[in-house]
């Protein structure tokens, strides 16, 4: 139905009528213009009466004042919601400024609903199914977090507690070797993961520590030997920091020396170590920005996106734009 105006010019009250009106000049236009600057499949959208959200691409920051993005491996957390203090945890040194952007959780779940990446204490004697157990654990965990790493394109990590012993043992071929091996991973991936290791740049362990803090590095030495001699990747930084005037204080500096060529750094903290974290921005002297130049990420069908695409609204979508 149409009405006419004062001035003679027609007013179309009819919904449906100016929607197929406008689709029609639409698939006009799309067939004026060349072949694939167009994509009819938005008509779908337009007739079925859907509300297109907006999508825009934004360009990762490359300056040298921005962030650098990190994963950030959390320590045992009684409940889940406890993750979210994590992200966005920021940590600063000299030239460089990090910043977590991914938060992994820890892959044991508790009685009580708890996370954690190692398990339990379990007192002498061990059977050799406990001490299978427990080693197949720290070999998920490892898995775990180079699988995070290759998904989400990052060469910074800072971790805390448990989160520290895991990394710890990520750093070792050793137990790298170990997990591909007991735990049947490709070929394929293997190659994957070991790329990985080769652009890791900085590598921070805050306070690694298990509970019992003196009783479960014996049990930790006895079904992860390897752990005791880690060389890392030559061009990782690895600064471990130790809590001073604390319980977690020798623990820490044990794991240190097990770490070729790793820092340490001593800093304060706000409360007992096995349950407190550092405020965020943590500043760290003996962090500082890499000497050599950064690696390349090589041409090819592996190569990590450098766009990042945020949408929002109802209904997102997104397609090429003419």
């Amino acid at each position: 139905m149409s009405k006419s105006s004062l001035e003679g010019t027609e007013w179309i009250d009819d919904c449906e009528a100016v929607t197929q009106m406008r689709c029609s000049e639409a698939v006009e236009d799309s067939e004026s213009n060349a072949e694939g600057s167009f994509t009819p499949d938005i008509l779908t959208c337009l007739l079925s009466g859907t509300v297109r959200g907006f999508a825009g691409v934004v360009q990762r920051p490359t300056t040298e004042e921005a962030p650098r993005a990190c994963l950030v491996v959390p320590s045992f957390v009684e409940n889940v919601e406890d993750l979210d203090r994590y992200q966005g945890y920021q940590v600063r040194g000299k030239g460089i400024h990090l910043k977590g952007e991914v938060v992994i959780p820890p892959q044991v779940l508790t009685p009580k609903l708890g996370k954690r990446w190692l398990e339990e204490f379990s007192p002498p004697p061990r059977n050799k199914s406990v001490q299978r157990r427990f080693r197949l654990t720290v070999l998920d965990a490892v898995l775990a977090c180079l699988r995070m790493l290759r998904d989400a394109f990052l060469s910074d990590v800072v971790s805390f507690g448990e989160g520290s012993l895991v990394c710890m043992c990520m750093l070792s071929y050793d137990i790298r070797h170990a997990a591909y091996q007991e735990r049947h991973v490709s070929e394929t991936e293997r190659l994957e993961l070991e790329s990985v290791v080769s652009v890791l740049v900085h590598v921070i362990l805050v306070c690694p520590l298990a509970c019992p803090l003196r009783s479960y590095m014996p049990l930790l030495r006895e079904y992860v030997p390897e752990i005791v001699c880690i060389i890392p990747p030559e061009q990782s930084q690895v600064l471990v920091v130790v809590p001073t005037k604390d319980a977690a204080q020798s623990v820490g500096e044990e794991c240190a020396k097990w770490i070729l060529g790793s820092l340490v750094e001593h800093i304060t903290f706000p409360g007992p170590a096995y349950r407190t974290d550092p405020k965020s921005p943590l500043t760290l002297y003996q962090l500082h920005k890499p000497s050599g130049p950064p690696a390349l990420v090589a041409e090819g069908p592996n190569k990590p996106p450098t766009l990042a695409i945020e949408a929002w609204a109802g209904c997102a979508e997104v397609c090429p734009r003419p």
